[in-house]
């Protein structure tokens, strides 16, 4: 398959499954890489803190916050010292007692991390740098077990870190102007899948992050380990384990991708099947308690039913245009390559996966953009391999510089656009500001709510509208009534009560029994509250004077109001 320089060669015969060593260069080399990277990654929230808008706190997150609020909802709780959380977007369960079941490893960490050393955002994003570079530190090891060409391995690697669709193109090409490009943030037609590549995924979710370095360990353990590394057996288990029950979107994909390669390879010689099938049955203990929480927790089920449906299928393969017309040369370079074929399994099995009959359909895309970067790599070498090296260095920046653009794009978006955030209703995402007034009472509100701890009252609810509802559980530990557009069960029912009690619109009595009946013991009237309703007078006359936090009022505005919150009366 590699000629003695090792560039690809079509017309050579298949390679054995071999452990290609990576020296003490090339360490130093992929080190730096990570350096970078990591300060690339850093530099956007340092850039959003600075551009922080006047009267106004920032929150530590970056494009969408409201599932990065749910991930730090089950930190929280892991800093509490809870192993099984709860959904604190929701309020059934305080009336139905239902136990919680769910738990993840990976924001269980975050958790443990943020009580004794840092703070839970720090803990979040020190955990989020930390599987970025082990993803890449991963997806490198396993470029090297396919090619003996350093350049193809580094440049894979760097097209992983910073590459991601061609988005771009709807800008040049504006025909295309409808379709449903996922790795725009600003598409009207579809909203953005940034778990289908892995730059966007690296540089905001700490759970795609570790996912993807999970995902890039685990395949180059079946190639260890199928080269007779028993060690690689066991990581790659353990790898499998953990991956199921942090993202279990991940494990089905994986799951049938290895269940075929073993198959394959079991046609050729037996002994190769029985890595790759016990590196898979990691997946299942997961996978079963996954099914055991789903039959057991109504709220679980719920959620897991609300249909995240893929695009059309054109519209996917468009979206990766043009890693993926390079992936293809890459991987027909590569055909005679029996441990690249792993590979092309991986994306096939992977795309299909999102078509399923499940309501998660397009989660299951997260890993597809991995294997593409490594074929690109190879086909951006392979183009030129009888051209000089500063020919072919030359055409490789060019090619990296192209298939990075949307990432640039994206990121530049996401600082173009946190500002505006703040505005109210400009769209569903919550903030990534909250007004000094609301960040105050929220303070204010962890402090209400460790008493309410250490005096043992039951678990309650605070009222807000559904923005600063999305702060509710990770700021202050109470549930939010209503914070999430999937995690808050029958959202479109409770955001009509919420309109109508703002509005006064419920006669007393009514109000007071619907409050008491979904557990809700504090009513938040802030920035959101004042701009919708203009008034808080409903509440006084509804609840008196019962305000136990207020924000402070010297620094209050017309453009920026004070933030209260009252307390609901005992029946």
């Amino acid at each position: 398959m590699l000629d003695v320089n090792g560039i690809v060669d079509p017309d050579a015969p298949s390679d054995a499954i071999t452990l290609a060593s990576i020296d003490k260069i090339e360490k130093r080399r992929l080190r730096w890489l990570m350096v970078i990277f990591l300060l690339i990654a850093t530099v956007p929230y340092l850039w959003a803190a600075a551009i922080t808008p006047p009267g106004f706190v920032y929150s530590g997150l970056l494009f969408s916050p409201d599932d990065q609020n749910v991930h730090l909802m089950w930190a929280r709780q892991a800093a509490e010292g809870h192993f099984f959380v709860q959904d604190l977007f929701t309020t059934e369960h305080l009336t139905t007692g239902e136990k919680p079941l769910f738990n993840n490893l990976l924001t269980t960490l975050i958790g443990a991390l943020s009580w004794p050393l840092f703070s839970l955002i720090i803990s979040y994003h020190a955990l989020r740098m930390a599987a970025g570079a082990l993803c890449l530190w991963c997806f490198y090891g396993l470029a090297a077990q396919l090619t003996s060409d350093k350049r193809i391995r580094f440049f894979a690697t760097v097209l992983a870190a910073f590459s991601s669709g061609g988005g771009w193109l709807r800008d040049v090409l504006p025909f295309w102007v409808n379709r449903a490009w996922i790795d725009r943030p600003d598409n009207t037609n579809f909203p953005m899948m940034p778990e289908g590549f892995a730059s966007p995924s690296l540089f905001i979710f700490p759970l795609n992050a570790a996912s993807l370095a999970l995902l890039a360990l685990i395949y180059h353990c079946v190639l260890r380990a199928q080269n007779g590394e028993k060690s690689a057996l066991k990581i790659g288990f353990v790898a499998a384990f953990l991956l199921s029950n942090i993202h279990t979107y991940d494990a089905l994909p994986l799951g049938a991708t290895l269940l075929l390669w073993a198959l394959f390879c079991g046609l050729k010689e037996k002994k190769l099947a029985f890595a790759p099938l016990i590196i898979a049955s990691g997946t299942l203990l997961p996978l079963i308690y996954q099914v055991y929480v789903f039959k057991n927790s109504s709220e679980f089920k719920l959620k897991a039913i609300t249909v995240t449906a893929p695009p059309p299928l054109p519209d996917v393969l468009l979206s990766y245009t043009p890693l993926l017309l390079l992936a293809l040369y890459g991987a027909w370079t590569m055909r005679q390559n029996q441990s690249a074929r792993l590979l092309v399994l991986w994306a096939l099995v992977t795309l299909v996966s999102i078509y399923a009959p499940l309501s998660f359909g397009r989660k299951m895309i997260e890993g597809f953009h991995l294997p593409l970067c490594f074929f690109a790599a190879v086909a951006v070498f392979a183009l030129l391999k009888n051209r000089t090296p500063i020919l072919q260095r030359t055409f490789a920046a060019f090619c990296g510089l192209l298939l990075c653009l949307s990432s640039l794009q994206f990121v530049a978006w996401c600082l173009a656009d946190a500002p505006k955030s703040i505005v109210p209703y400009r769209g569903n995402m919550p903030p990534l500001y909250l007004s000094v007034f609301d960040d105050q009472v929220l303070f204010d509100l962890n402090k209400q709510y460790q008493k309410d701890k250490a005096l043992n009252k039951p678990p309650s609810a605070v009222l807000s509208l559904y923005f600063v509802g999305n702060y509710i559980p990770q700021k202050t530990g109470y549930h939010a009534f209503l914070g999430h557009w999937a995690e808050t069960l029958e959202f479109k029912r409770k955001s009509a009560e919420v309109h109508a009690f703002y509005q006064g619109r419920m006669p007393r009595a009514e109000a007071l029994e619907w409050l008491h009946k979904n557990h809700i013991r504090y009513v938040f009237f802030g920035f959101y509250e004042a701009h919708l309703f203009s008034s808080n007078q409903p509440l006084h006359d509804l609840l008196g004077k019962s305000i136990i936090y207020r924000g402070p009022n010297e620094m209050e505005s017309s453009n920026n109001p004070s933030a209260v919150v009252f307390e609901v009366p005992d029946k």
